[in-house]
């Protein structure tokens, strides 16, 4: 199923592949009162359905760039720093 969202009212196509296709308008007050008629397991398999289609911040690194910053490290060419480190010098920095 397809949602092309257009502010709040989304635009669901009715049809399967190789017919027609009609759409149908559905505001989004309207899918959050059917979702939430669903059963707790029902609802809980959407949401997990919908948090998949989002993008984790860091995800959009490839392998091949998770083996060269690892092989950096091995062969010293960065030094490794705590993740704790890490966010200290993060928040210094947003400070200044």
């Amino acid at each position: 199923m397809v949602l092309k969202t257009h502010r709040i009212q989304c635009f669901v196509p009715i049809a399967r592949p190789g017919e027609y296709c009609y759409f149908l308008r559905v505001k989004l007050q309207e899918i959050e009162h059917e979702a939430l008629a669903l059963t707790e397991g029902d609802r809980a398999k959407l949401v997990l359905s919908l948090v998949d289609t989002f993008i984790a911040p860091g995800m959009d690194i490839s392998d091949q760039e998770a083996c060269c910053r690892d092989a950096e490290m091995e062969n010293g060419t960065v030094t490794p720093m705590a993740h704790e480190d890490f966010i200290r010098y993060v928040m210094e920095r947003r400070h200044k």
